[in-house]
């Protein structure tokens, strides 16, 4: 590879008896010099013949730019998860990758001029001179501005990738989803907010920042859908979404007033009601 080439890296996590939604996302980094843009994951479920769900699968994809030339380690990528059938905490790695960077190529010089044949009339060499030197600052402009346009294409993909990842994009996600009705929906939307907010268990969250109604209406719908032998109720868009926007205004307050404070860790079983 060379200096402004991009190396592309997939992963995919494929967990059986787990929907896919709950596969814990992959932690990727990048080592100085390199800058990292990531992909929306694309979750899917792998079903048998009669369309239950056998696993879930994950796949994310990320980009790796190499701006300047080195040998540089793309660090393993892990995914851990609690095996209740071992009572332990299980982890798969994808290895690191090595990868060695060249300098870019550099322009061509110009060529000299020819030499003069004898017994000829003078050689015109300050319009030569000219004329090489309009030729080489063209080239100049047009590396700097090819190395520009670059730059800002990467800052401008930088952008949208954090702006991706942003606890309020993935707010949106959960509004457009109660908007929808669907519980599936609405649960992955959830969930994924939760985890980026770092708002889990949900319910104890909601237990510090939501008020009684709040509190009921998620209970209620935790409990339809989860019951055994009852279809699943949609969740109106009048019920449960402006108290939530409510509790998350207090949670943001409240980052707000301490900033810096990290929060105390919530328990990792909850009981549910």
């Amino acid at each position: 590879m060379k200096a402004g080439d991009t190396m592309v890296r997939t992963v995919t996590v494929r967990a059986e008896g787990l929907r896919a939604m709950m596969i814990p996302e992959p932690d990727f980094t990048a080592p100085q010099g390199v800058r990292l843009y990531r992909q929306d994951p694309s979750l899917s479920e792998e079903t048998d013949r009669n369309g239950q769900s056998i696993a879930g699968l994950r796949k994310d994809v990320a980009s790796y730019l190499f701006q300047d030339a080195g040998n540089y380690v793309l660090p393993a990528v892990t995914v851990s998860w609690f095996d209740p059938a071992s009572a332990k905490t299980q982890s798969a790695t994808a290895p690191a990758v090595s990868v060695t960077v060249s300098a870019a190529a550099a322009l061509s010089p110009a060529l000299a001029p020819p030499a003069p044949e004898p017994q000829r009339d003078a050689f015109d060499w300050l319009h030569l001179a000219l004329i090489g030197g309009i030729v080489l600052l063209t080239a100049s402009s047009l590396w700097v501005a090819a190395n520009g346009l670059s730059r800002l294409e990467a800052w401008w993909q930088e952008r949208r990738s954090r702006e991706r990842q942003s606890e309020p994009a993935f707010f949106r996600q959960v509004e457009q989803a109660c908007k929808s009705g669907r519980d599936d929906a609405i649960a992955r939307a959830l969930d994924a907010w939760s985890r980026k907010a770092g708002a889990m268990p949900l319910e104890l969250w909601l237990g510090r920042f939501a008020d009684a109604e709040t509190k009921q209406v998620y209970q209620a719908w935790q409990r339809t859908r989860y019951a055994s032998q009852q279809a699943s109720q949609p969740l109106g868009a009048g019920l449960l979404l402006p108290g939530l926007k409510k509790a998350r205004e207090a949670w943001l307050m409240q980052e707000t007033e301490a900033p810096g404070r990290k929060p105390a860790l919530l328990p990792l079983n909850p009981t549910m009601p």
